[in-house]
């Protein structure tokens, strides 16, 4: 899965309710998936810098 293609809000929710049946599920990765427990927030690809 590589789509780079921005979206808004609105559209994102359409989609979604277009199809009530289906799972939705986020992939990080080539065979890898976020699991079911983490929230949308928990969910990054960046490398995080911070203050200890």
């Amino acid at each position: 899965m590589n789509n780079t293609e921005l979206t808004t809000w609105q559209t994102f929710k359409a989609t979604l309710e277009k199809y009530p049946s289906l799972t939705l599920q986020f992939q990080y990765a080539e065979g890898k998936w976020v699991d079911a427990s983490y929230h949308i927030t928990e969910i990054k690809q960046a490398p995080i810098i911070s203050v200890v």
